[in-house]
């Protein structure tokens, strides 16, 4: 059994690395999403953390942790566990899918408790490009953040379904 820092980095027996969840060929909508948001939102980045995104955030960390504890439960099942894990798919791959998910919430919960704080007062580029960069960063980890919470879910319904179809 891998650990997660090395099924991240190396993959499982298998599979790929599993930074390949997140670093795939959509990375380039985030992008695309955050260049959007850094040109044509009225707010600075600042105060959209401040005003807008806690609630935010509490919301979709509490739909990843649901979903996951949905999904470890429905893993329980013998069956369902026989099914899915294989030379092919091994348990990492789903497990530790799940928790990457949450490692992408923590990072941008972070993130964006530094900009709601103000942000951090280091300049490289000048401070109206660096908060343009900022401001890219936390959009990208917001796009990011909400791609990994749909996938908890999505990836929690599949295992639902499956379990119901193996039931029948």
């Amino acid at each position: 059994m891998d650990k997660f820092w090395t099924w991240l980095w190396h993959g499982s027996r298998e599979g790929p690395r599993g930074i390949f969840n997140v670093a795939d060929r959509y990375i380039l909508i985030h992008c695309a999403i955050s260049i959007f948001l850094v040109l044509f939102l009225k707010n600075g980045p600042v105060d959209f953390a401040q005003k807008a995104l806690f609630p935010a955030c509490s919301i979709l960390v509490g739909l990843s942790m649901a979903w996951t504890t949905r999904a470890a439960t429905l893993l329980q099942s013998k069956d369902l566990r026989d099914k899915l894990f294989n030379s092919k798919r091994p348990a990492e791959d789903y497990i530790y899918g799940f928790q990457l998910a949450i490692l992408v919430v923590m990072i941008m919960l972070c993130y964006l408790a530094i900009m709601a704080g103000g942000g951090l007062n280091i300049s490289i580029f000048g401070q109206p490009w660096d908060l343009k960069i900022s401001s890219f960063w936390m959009f990208f980890l917001i796009s990011m953040t909400l791609r990994e919470c749909w996938g908890v879910i999505n990836a929690t319904n599949m295992l639902s379904m499956l379990e119901y179809i193996r039931a029948k």
